[in-house]
């Protein structure tokens, strides 16, 4: 029989709000302690971290998003796996950077730009690239370019969700709260498209 995680045996944790800088949590097979080392004033209340997660995946599970997230990203993958042939798709896997593209507020992770050389570079010449004999210099800003158009097709998205959104009954829980988010991922996105393409121009 598997074991459950001991957070689901101590339903009393769910009165506990999220906050970054909340009470320390540990747990063994015998004990669930909560603790802090700051003072508490009578009255106050009593938060617990939840862990370093994004907006969405906040939303998801607890139901609510922080207006200012410095752990905040969205995933790409629905916009970049499109681009990639099926020989592609395998080179990628192969070499351990197919999917789990990110965007977050430092702009797109590492594996995104490594995977979207693989459409810009032969084979060997890719190959070369991710065990560090090739920098990418010369074909980054064809990179940038593709990280560009990447952004603006997730962003045409974010608009047409927008709209849908816009048309839910505003009585029902939770509108406000999906316009909020998608307004923040309309946000990142620009911030790293005009970072893009200021990094492009200086280059």
């Amino acid at each position: 029989m598997s074991s459950m995680p001991l957070a689901a045996l101590n339903p009393f944790a769910d009165y506990f709000n999220h906050s970054s800088n909340g009470c320390d949590v540990s747990f063994n097979a015998n004990a669930y302690q909560i603790s802090t080392c700051t003072p508490i004033k009578k009255g106050s209340e009593i938060n617990i971290s939840y862990g370093m997660h994004s907006n969405d995946f906040l939303l998801a599970e607890y139901g609510f998003i922080f207006p200012e997230n410095a752990s905040d990203q969205v995933s790409l993958d629905q916009f970049i796996l499109p681009l990639f042939s099926n020989k592609q798709k395998y080179d990628l896997e192969a070499a351990g950077f197919l999917g789990k593209y990110v965007l977050d507020i430092n702009g797109v992770c590492y594996r995104t730009e490594i995977a979207l050389r693989i459409l810009c570079l032969s084979p060997k010449k890719w190959h070369r690239s991710i065990d560090g004999l090739d920098d990418g210099e010369a074909i980054q800003a064809t990179v940038d370019q593709l990280v560009i158009k990447v952004l603006l097709e997730f962003n045409s998205h974010v608009s047409e969700m927008l709209v849908k959104v816009s048309k839910i009954d505003s009585e029902l829980a939770g509108q406000e709260t999906l316009s909020e988010r998608w307004e923040q991922i309309r946000l990142l996105l620009q911030v790293s498209i005009n970072r893009t393409h200021h990094e492009s121009s200086a280059a």
